[in-house]
């Protein structure tokens, strides 16, 4: 873990190179040191609260990890299973399935689609699209259990 600092043909750079948990090494470039230092102690100090998240693992499909969060329960009821599926096969997968996790940073996104006929923000232009925000919230705490608080 440390910061090198390197001239280009653009200015200085400040790279910082960090081990992940699992022994491989990754980095970053800022223009100042400042940014560099801020960014490894916010790297350091989220792993010593347990909050570190591999940025990589960003890059996921939300598709390809929605498959693999609805297997990751093996004790949980048919029901359950099923109205979970249910959820992310109707409501979730058409706007998000293709997304990056990344790109969906935290379930505040989810107030961006379009909303029951009750909320000041529905128009007829959206009464065909079904109201993902509204069955997550819904579904008795579906969505604190894939995005916890």
């Amino acid at each position: 873990m440390s910061i090198h600092k390197r001239d280009t043909t653009r200015g200085t750079r400040y790279d910082v190179k960090l081990r992940a948990p699992d022994g491989r090494m990754y980095q970053r470039s800022f223009r100042t040191k400042r940014e560099a230092e801020a960014y490894q102690a916010n790297e350091l100090s989220d792993r010593a609260r347990g909050k570190w998240l591999d940025p990589r693992g960003g890059l996921t499909p939300f598709a390809e990890w929605a498959a693999e969060w609805l297997v990751s329960n093996p004790g949980k009821r048919p029901g359950s299973v099923a109205r979970d599926e249910a959820v992310i096969r109707v409501h979730l997968k058409p706007p998000f399935g293709s997304r990056p996790l990344a790109t969906i940073a935290d379930p505040s996104n989810l107030l961006s689609l379009p909303h029951p006929p009750n909320s000041p923000r529905w128009n007829a232009s959206t009464a065909s699209t079904a109201s993902a925000a509204s069955v997550v919230a819904s579904s008795s705490g579906w969505s604190t259990s894939i995005w916890p608080t």
